[in-house]
């Protein structure tokens, strides 16, 4: 998007998916382990961004 004769902003939207593994704890101090490596999909916006571009 043109704002003036020098200057210049974009914009960026990423998706993706993203696929990971995890513990689960009770407490933050018992140290006991609920459950060991579950699994977890994500799908959905990873990335934004807004970038102001200066043209010599």
């Amino acid at each position: 998007m043109v704002i003036g004769r020098h200057w210049n902003i974009e914009a960026e939207i990423g998706f993706g998916w993203t696929y990971t593994r995890y513990e689960s704890y009770p407490c933050t101090h018992c140290g006991n382990k609920i459950d060991n490596n579950r699994p977890h999909n994500y799908v959905g916006p990873t990335k934004a961004a807004l970038n102001i571009v200066y043209l010599f």
